[in-house]
């Protein structure tokens, strides 16, 4: 009996492998192709069949606000944009596939610049790349204006690149020339060490750091008091921006400014850019550029840090420091009239271990540099220089010298006394976060459950088939 059930439970088999075998392979390759572009198409984010449902009509464009706010019904209810429908280019339906297309074929438009060097109060030198309506207009005829005129009342527009962005990124060009050719002047205000500029101070921006932008809107309104002043961040740019307005508030002289992609929490940002297989693509992209960043102004670096220490510094992965700058100042919080405040931590400073959890960001803190390595990017940490907040207290940066005194008094304390301090900012948007979205993970739990229960039934009965095959041989013998 035991071997005719052998017998025939190896007929099975061998039916059920002859079976497969009479398929023609063309259908595996099929299947093979199907679960690959299922597989792409969750890859890329893609939405060309969402769009093909609803007939290529495009989707409405969401908006977040107050009801009553100020800011929606003088500004953003007269936006034609802000009201109709979106309709992505069907074969770029996809962030991914636009961002590679933009970065690939993008033709930026062909312009020169006018460059202006500006000489902030700590010594810093900062780009201004100018780009006049007038420059347009006499392209054609070949003459140029020398300058603007101090009672010219032409809009005029700052433009506040990304990370590592300068006056010469594609993104950048076509915003500049765009608003020029509608009659705006239009100038860009590169980070510190960018646009062919070197470092000449112990100062490097950061997503927190508004004191650049805050002198040079200053200086421009003097410069030119009667054209109105908008201004336009783009990712760390556009955190800038918004941080700034909200340290401002109403005394501000910008009359308008636009945010795009800007990462209003820089913690969650963080933990997001190393979740998924494409965002670390990004991580890797932006490691490359701040390496480049590192090496072009290594001489400053190599004097405020041990150069070696940077590049030998070992990588940590997905573990995160005792304490992250991010949580002391580049947040930003909206109010119920719409307006922008920008939120700090009066908690203790402890400068020693300063670790920036933004992918790439460096970070100064009075001489302090440092650039936290996110899954590839290289930890930099630095020796204080003491001399930075003494040079700086008689120019007046009233924030470059708090930090200065703030990080001596910190080294007197212990750093063990502090570790609670230093991880309660973390564990409170760890808590914040969960309570926002609890609903959302346990939908996530749900899913995640239903959908692996067959491939799990299935590997449950692959590990355990010979138990099951006896169980059901001992079952037959019984009946027998």
């Amino acid at each position: 009996m035991e071997a005719a059930s052998s017998s025939d439970a190896e007929s099975a088999g061998e039916l059920l492998l002859r079976a497969a075998a009479l398929v023609p392979w063309t259908r595996y390759a099929l299947a093979a192709l199907a679960l690959a572009a299922a597989l792409l198409y969750r890859f890329l984010e893609l939405h060309f069949l969402g769009d093909l449902l609803r007939g290529f009509h495009g989707g409405r464009v969401a908006l977040t606000f107050h009801p009553e706010s100020q800011v929606y019904h003088r500004v953003a209810s007269k936006c034609r944009s802000l009201h109709g429908r979106y309709l992505a280019t069907p074969w770029l339906a996809s962030p991914h596939l636009q961002t590679l297309f933009l970065s690939i074929s993008g033709r930026s438009p062909s312009f020169t610049y006018r460059r202006q060097l500006y000489t902030v109060r700590d010594g810093g030198t900062i780009a201004l790349d100018w780009l006049l309506a007038s420059d347009l207009e006499a392209a054609d005829v070949g003459s140029y204006d020398e300058s603007i005129s101090k009672d010219d009342s032409t809009p005029l527009l700052v433009v506040i690149p990304g990370l590592t962005s300068d006056s010469s990124a594609a993104y950048v060009k076509h915003l500049v020339f765009s608003m020029a050719s509608k009659g705006w002047n239009v100038v860009v205000s590169n980070h510190r060490g960018l646009g062919g500029i070197s470092i000449t101070s112990d100062c490097f921006y950061n997503a927190g750091w508004t004191e650049d932008m805050r002198e040079i809107v200053n200086f421009l309104h003097q410069k030119y008091p009667e054209a109105p002043l908008f201004t336009v961040g783009t990712s760390i740019g556009a955190n800038i921006v918004v941080k700034y307005l909200g340290e401002e508030g109403e005394s501000t002289p910008v009359a308008g400014a636009a945010s795009i992609c800007s990462p209003w929490d820089l913690l969650v940002t963080n933990r997001f850019i190393s979740r998924k297989l494409v965002q670390r693509c990004y991580d890797r992209a932006l490691a490359i550029g701040l390496k480049g960043y590192a090496k072009l102004h290594q001489s400053v670096l190599a004097r405020l840090a041990n150069w070696e220490a940077i590049t030998s510094a070992q990588e940590h992965g997905l573990h995160s420091s005792l304490e992250t700058t991010i949580d002391k100042s580049p947040y930003v919080n909206f109010m119920e009239d719409g307006m922008v405040a920008a939120v700090t931590n009066d908690g203790p400073d402890n400068n020693d271990s300063l670790h920036n959890q933004i992918v790439g960001e460096i970070e100064l803190n009075d001489g302090m540099v440092a650039a936290q390595q996110n899954e590839y990017t290289r930890e930099i940490q630095n020796e204080n220089d003491s001399g930075v907040g003494d040079k700086n207290s008689s120019e007046g940066n009233v924030t470059f010298v708090q930090g200065h005194e703030g990080y001596h008094e910190q080294r007197e304390k212990p750093y063990a006394n502090n570790i609670h301090d230093a991880i309660a900012p973390i564990r409170r948007s760890i808590n914040q976060i969960t309570q926002s979205q609890g609903k959302s993970v346990w939908l996530l739990a749900y899913i995640a459950v239903v959908t692996s229960w067959p491939f799990l039934g299935a590997l449950g009965f692959f590990l355990f088939r010979k138990r099951f095959s006896n169980s059901l041989l001992a079952k037959k013998l019984k009946k027998l």
